[in-house]
């Protein structure tokens, strides 16, 4: 996601999304809009938000085509935050983020060359 984000801005996204497990991430398809849920990493957040994906999917085609995309959050409160995602293929960023979960999700692991992560930058 392209715009900077002041640290003020920063802690407050992250003090708003720290405890709300799943995002609505949106992509732009030739059709319309799509949203689909992505599991929240658990990580400090510093401006970037991480997720997971499979290269077969739609998802990905999607990003590598138009990399606006939205996140929306609700829980306690609800955050809505756009700007631009980037595939990327990082095998010790996809290890430090991995966990159980992803296996029992992705059915695979991270080293799998078909697993790549959305980076977006809001």
């Amino acid at each position: 996601m392209s715009n900077i984000m002041k640290l003020e801005e920063v802690e407050k996204l992250r003090d708003l999304i720290k405890d709300i497990d799943t995002a609505m991430l949106t992509t732009v398809t030739e059709e319309g809009l799509v949203s689909r849920p992505m599991k929240t990493q658990e990580i400090e957040f510093d401006g970037d938000l991480w997720f997971f994906t499979k290269k077969e999917t739609n998802k990905y085609e999607e990003i590598l085509h138009d990399q606006d995309v939205n996140v929306a959050y609700v829980g306690k409160s609800y955050v809505s935050v756009r700007g631009r995602a980037e595939i990327v293929e990082d095998l010790d960023k996809k290890k430090e983020l991995w966990s159980y979960a992803y296996e029992k999700i992705m059915q695979t692991s991270y080293d799998d060359p078909n697993v790549y992560l959305d980076k977006g930058k809001s």
